[in-house]
């Protein structure tokens, strides 16, 4: 029996039609353009729109490579992990008013609120070894580097937007479900782990990022996912501009590289896959604009 997997395109959305935690239900499976568009692997198809999007697909393998689709029916939740950190934990937290280079490690927890004149003196933070910061407030002016070592968490339960957080191998930076944060500088080792809002303002992404609430990618010159990351998404993602996928899942390696979607992710000028693209059943992958190229695999998971 063929297995079909729809590629649509309404209007200017093209969208897979494969939906999450977002509720974005809106979509549904009809095309009213022209389906005569197939790429095919033998055993699932890829239809679209060809009159729209003829001169906007570029396949560079010799075929698709989708494995392990075994329905597309859209539901509007998926699991998504419980956040790890209660206020019990800020409360029991120290206020940070130590000025100079600080360092913060062996399971202390402290708390930075820097529209606090009294916690504003630390020009250098260095979290490690079991060490935990919250940042509080509105910290959009803060002007601390924050260094985050192996076995460190910084926890933005406020507002933080600028290029003082370098996550280093081994550093964990976590947005709260209160959190809102600006990503400005490229996370190139480390890891992100959001509950809360987050904009990723910078090119490349190289790191580790686990997705259970919102991110958008913002960069005007478009991301790179760099072959090394590690990315779930089990919420809500959104690719403002063109996104390039590098990451390669090895299902015969638990540390593999990957770029995974369990949830609903919006491409909203499309994508340039030399990696792989890992489709969670019943999740939800649309691109509204732009181009798709694909040197690499779309994979079903079940």
């Amino acid at each position: 029996k063929n297995k079909k997997f729809k590629l649509t395109f309404l209007g200017a959305a093209l969208c897979f039609a494969l939906v999450g935690c977002s509720n974005d239900d809106s979509v549904d499976g009809t095309n009213n353009n022209s389906e005569s568009g197939v790429v095919s692997n033998g055993e699932i198809t890829l239809t679209y729109g060809s009159d729209l999007l003829k001169h906007n697909v570029q396949n560079l393998n010799e075929r698709l490579n989708i494995q392990g689709m075994n329905g597309a029916s859209a539901r509007s939740g998926n699991t998504i992990p419980q956040y790890p950190y209660s206020a019990t934990d800020l409360n029991n937290a120290t206020e940070l008013t130590n000025s100079g280079n600080v360092e913060i490690s062996n399971n202390q927890i402290f708390k930075l609120d820097v529209e606090d004149p009294s916690q504003n003196g630390a020009s250098q933070i260095i979290i490690k070894n079991g060490g935990v910061l919250f940042l509080i407030g509105n910290i959009s002016n803060n002007t601390s580097k924050i260094q985050i070592e192996n076995g460190g968490k910084l926890i933005i339960t406020g507002t933080y937007a600028g290029d003082k957080i370098q996550p280093n191998s081994g550093g964990q930076v976590i947005v709260a479900p209160t959190g809102n944060y600006t990503v400005g500088n490229n996370f190139n080792q480390g890891s992100l782990s959001n509950w809360g809002i987050t904009k990723y303002s910078v090119s490349t992404f190289d790191g580790t990022l686990v997705n259970n609430k919102e991110i958008t990618f913002s960069n005007t010159n478009g991301i790179t996912i760099n072959g090394s990351a590690k990315v779930t998404n089990n919420c809500k993602m959104v690719f403002q501009h063109q996104a390039k996928i590098d990451a390669s899942y090895n299902p015969n390696n638990s540390n593999s590289a990957k770029f995974e979607n369990n949830s609903f992710i919006d491409f909203k000028e499309g994508f340039n896959i030399n990696g792989s693209l890992e489709l969670k059943l019943n999740s939800y992958t649309k691109v509204t604009g732009g181009t798709i190229a694909y040197n690499g695999k779309i994979n079903g998971i079940d």
